[in-house]
């Protein structure tokens, strides 16, 4: 069976915890010693010698290295160097006059509902100039991405015939340039300067490997000159006001469950984060909301009393073809958040019903979605130039 580059890379990593223990050892003698997939001890030299070639040739096809652990750690400085190590704050003092948060796009994934979530983007810009009317002074908004932006490599296994492009760095440009057209149509609909904030959800990764991919598109956002940040887990949000302040954590969540927005095990998570870090914090800290993604399905106000937070779950714009959770059951949105009179109000914004409609059922969805990746990919890659 022919060797995938993780295996090799499985192999070579054992090679090395065996020839430092047994220096005196040959490469027969430890390969007789390395364990198989299946039970048992030993592989065939030939498969080691393949393995380190594999490895060797990851580094661009780099110069032969006689010591492994030298070419475990070349291959670990590229992926790092590839990857920006800028983190932002982790609290954000103040989100402004707006707060429009959205989660779980999935963009490159060939059900991606780009229209359903770009017609609600729409119905948002609406009901935020109907509330300027009342609020003329408003200069900005912020928009929070709860993760998920892209649909990542290998987080299953059939995932390679769903995304339209396997490719990493190709998606993550994607990313970047959709995520611009996003932030000039709220400023161009609002008039309000706009403002980025995104945390990791379990899509914007490859999975197997430390690269970050929600990384990628925020370097690339920057490139674009985009006021945009990223956090490799949550965010705390001041929703409020200096002097009137609401803090909100933001976070991508975790789990499913086919009868409500958060499982069990998602509140306990969630509920000992919160917790933890109210910890001694002064009442002006204290978080007193979740927004989270992950579970595609619009919930807002969901309250837990003995705890004093209220949980807000976001949709998805991924058409559900799942039978057992049936086609896209979920209800889907965002959330838009505003200061009235002192207090914090949240408004769900939903798509236009039509839109929705018309997507979900449409039989040619993959088709359009692949054109549309084309399309704003070529237009990526002509203004990088």
């Amino acid at each position: 069976m022919p060797l995938s580059l993780n295996r090799a890379q499985q192999i070579v990593g054992i090679y090395s915890d065996i020839k430092a223990e047994h220096p005196e050892w040959g490469e027969k003698a430890i390969a007789s010693a390395m364990p198989r997939c299946k039970k048992g001890l030993g592989i065939q030299p030939r498969v080691l010698r393949h393995a380190k070639r594999m490895v060797r040739l990851a580094i661009n096809g780099g110069d032969e290295l006689s010591d492994p652990i030298a070419t475990i750690r070349a291959i670990t400085d590229k992926v790092v160097a590839a990857t920006p190590v800028e983190l932002p704050p982790l609290r954000v003092a103040q989100t402004g006059d707006f707060t429009l948060a959205l989660a779980d796009l999935h963009l490159c994934d060939v059900d991606c509902l780009w229209e359903s979530f770009y017609s609600t983007i729409l119905n948002a810009c609406d009901r935020i100039n109907e509330l300027l009317k009342i609020k003329p002074k408003a200069k900005k908004i912020t928009v929070l991405n709860g993760g998920d932006w892209i649909s990542g490599i290998g987080i299953f296994p059939s995932q390679v015939i769903r995304n339209v492009i396997q490719t990493p760095h190709w998606q993550a440009l994607v990313g970047a340039w959709v995520l611009k057209l996003v932030y000039n149509l709220i400023e161009e609909q609002t008039g309000l300067k706009v403002c980025v904030y995104s945390v990791k959800g379990n899509h914007d990764i490859i999975r197997g490997s430390h690269a970050d991919l929600g990384y990628w598109v925020w370097g690339e956002s920057q490139r674009l000159g985009l006021n945009a940040h990223y956090s490799q887990y949550d965010l705390i949000v001041n929703l409020g006001t200096k002097k009137l302040p609401y803090n909100a954590l933001m976070i991508h969540g975790s789990g499913a469950s086919d009868y409500s927005p958060e499982s069990p095990k998602m509140v306990r998570s969630i509920t000992r984060r919160v917790l933890d870090l109210n910890y001694q914090r002064p009442p002006s800290e204290q978080i007193r909301r979740i927004i989270h993604g992950h579970v595609h399905w619009l919930n807002l106000g969901g309250g837990f009393t003995q705890c004093g937070f209220e949980i807000d779950s976001l949709g998805g714009w991924q058409r559900n073809m799942r039978v057992d959770l049936g086609l896209t059951s979920r209800p889907t949105g965002m959330a838009l958040y505003y200061i009235d009179g002192g207090n914090i109000r949240v408004e769900a914004v939903v798509p236009d019903p039509k839109t929705l409609h018309r997507e979900t059922a449409d039989s040619k969805l993959e088709f359009r979605n692949t054109k549309q990746i084309a399309d704003w990919l070529i237009e990526a890659v002509e203004d990088m130039q």
